[in-house]
């Protein structure tokens, strides 16, 4: 017992030791950190001919409007030892450019070629100022996940997250468009956003955030571990995402979303298409109109208030359907999920639903038009329905013709129970 309060006094001692030394060397590299900034600007006439554009930047915050004509402003924020450092190392960041076709292209230089680490201090993305990919104990001992690995200029660097490792320089952009103009951003650590733009925009980001509002053209999006954010869009929206989340509000036209990890979040938008694929993250469709085409392999997939066909298909997630009006087909298809449609189903010809060990639950509003064939191999069968006639019962099975028959219905189940009623 001795050995042990002797070992926990030590560890207890040199845990204390440890965090203030942490805190001094912190507030030393934080003494003896400056930082400096200046202001680079393009703002010359296109070439003749030009018709899209392309900006690229390693890290920074980028931001997009509307503008009479192209115009690039930079803030090359960076640090250094010294006011003298901090300065030479902001000096040594331009803009190359390159006309190729009728595509001009803004490049932010960076001096890869004497430091392949850099910091960047990303407070849109990461607004409470923690040490996003660092590691901290006792919110002193922090260490690093090793940041963004990325290629820019054809050199392998790393963009390290709000800690203190890598060399302090970021690049903020600020970019007026002119209407019309095909637009093309490359962002790989930082927030990108665009607002009020008649454009089509393509971006591309390693580890930002996109957040894009009142535009007018199509939209499409690539980004690593960034969440995506549209709002008031008038055109096609494509977002494809490794762990970040999509979030689509008031769209009016197709979307096409697709994520490893994050969710699907689509509200208040009318499209012929809406079409959503995740590994493990869920989908969630509210006050939507459309076809839509859903797919996850462990996430759910939540409608409400939604208008159109379904073809939703889980592996383990679970296919809910809320005030729901249904058009001619609907598709649904789980592992081992439940799946339940309530709304009106009135307009449905076509219905498959097939479960693994899920249960099946039908509570329509309106009369159905439908044949309708029932099958458990364990589950138990309840059929409840007005109009309902040239009913065949078996083991395991329920046949019935429902309304004037005009559809074909198949509800199959492996261990789950199916209910179908009116509301």
């Amino acid at each position: 017992m001795r050995i042990r309060r002797i070992f926990l006094a030590s560890s207890l001692l040199v845990t204390v030791t440890l965090a203030l030394l942490g805190l001094f060397l912190a507030g030393q590299a934080q003494a003896t950190t400056t930082t400096t900034q200046t202001t680079l600007s393009y703002a010359k006439p296109l070439p003749a001919g030009i018709l899209s554009l392309k900006l690229e930047n390693l890290a920074g915050h980028l931001s997009v409007s509307q503008g009479s004509h192209f115009q690039v402003t930079a803030t090359v924020v960076a640090g250094g030892n010294d006011p003298a450092t901090a300065q030479a190392l902001a000096q040594s960041v331009h803009f190359d450019t390159q006309q190729s076709g009728s595509g001009f292209t803004v490049h932010v230089h960076y001096p890869v070629d004497h430091y392949t680490r850099y910091n960047y201090p990303d407070n849109d993305n990461n607004p409470t100022g923690n040490n996003g990919g660092n590691f901290c104990f006792l919110g002193v001992f922090c260490v690093n996940d090793g940041g963004s690995n990325l290629t820019y200029q054809g050199t392998e660097v790393n963009v390290y997250r709000n800690g203190n490792r890598g060399t302090p320089l970021h690049v903020d952009l600020v970019v007026r468009v002119p209407a019309g103009m095909a637009l093309a951003l490359v962002n790989y650590a930082g927030l990108t956003e665009a607002n009020g733009i008649h454009n089509d925009l393509r971006v591309k980001t390693s580890s930002g955030d996109v957040r894009v509002s009142d535009m007018h053209g199509q939209f499409t999006v690539d980004t690593g571990s960034g969440d995506v954010h549209v709002a008031n869009l008038s055109g096609d929206f494509t977002a494809d995402t490794a762990s970040g989340d999509v979030f689509a509000e008031h769209v009016i036209g197709n979307v096409h979303a697709d994520t490893g990890s994050g969710d699907v979040h689509v509200s208040a938008s009318r499209s012929q298409i809406l079409y959503a694929d995740t590994g493990s993250g869920d989908v969630m469709f509210s006050n939507v109109k459309g076809d839509m085409k859903l797919d996850t392999g462990s996430g759910d997939v939540r409608v409400d208030d939604a208008n159109g066909s379904l073809h939703a298909n889980t592996g383990s997630g679970d296919v809910i359907a809320k005030n729901y009006t249904g058009d001619e087909s609907v598709w649904a298809d789980t592992g081992s999920g439940d799946v339940s449609l309530a709304g009106d189903l009135s307009a449905v010809r076509k219905l498959y639903i097939d479960t693994g060990s899920g249960g099946a639950t039908l509570d329509t509003t309106t009369d159905l038009s439908l044949h309708l064939d029932a099958s458990s191999d364990s589950g138990d069968i309840s059929i409840n329905l007005p109009d309902m006639h040239n009913v065949v019962t078996r083991r395991r099975e329920f046949i019935a013709d429902f309304g004037k028959a005009e559809g074909q219905g198949t509800i199959s189940t492996g261990s789950g129970d199916i209910n179908v009623s009116k509301q």
